[in-house]
């Protein structure tokens, strides 16, 4: 049930706001910068330009901003937006925009700025929460190529309209 890559929700705006710079990825660990596309927004554009969902505030202020406009949720459907708390030095949070669901506990997302100044395509984000909720989730780190260990907290789904 994937979205694809590049052909969801895809807003007329995104093209020229992303400015896309190239992709390029190899296997050297020490440079993330040849990960995913270069670029300047950070999760917050992103994830609105791509998801629709049009809230204002640094990222963990989504999940209080949409209640009684958008609807919520603790279970993952493609095109909804995972809020990420804050956590460590992610001290605004985290967007994440769900591309597709692989499994009742993983997802693949897209988002800009986990890696500094990279957009990211269908990224694995694991549920490892005891309650099978999504309060607390695993990442994908491109440079390893592997689940990144930290375990990071989140509210959950900011469903689109």
């Amino acid at each position: 049930m994937a979205l694809g890559r590049f052909g969801f929700f895809y807003l007329p705006g995104l093209a020229l706001g992303l400015a896309l710079a190239g992709c390029a990825s190899g296997p050297r660990l020490e440079s993330p910068s040849h990960f995913g596309t270069a670029t300047h927004l950070s999760c917050v554009p992103y994830a609105r330009a791509v998801s629709g969902v049009q809230l204002d505030g640094n990222a963990y202020e989504w999940w209080r901003e949409a209640d009684g406009i958008y609807p919520r949720a603790h279970q993952p459907v493609p095109g909804a937006v995972l809020v990420f708390k804050p956590h460590g030095a992610m001290d605004v949070g985290h967007l994440a925009v769900v591309t597709a669901i692989e499994s009742p506990r993983e997802v693949l997302v897209t988002q800009s700025n986990w890696l500094p100044h990279r957009i990211e395509y269908d990224q694995p984000v694991v549920d490892v929460s005891r309650g099978n909720n999504w309060s607390l989730v695993r990442v994908w780190y491109e440079p390893a190529h592997a689940l990144g260990i930290t375990r990071y907290p989140a509210y959950g789904f900011i469903l689109p309209n």
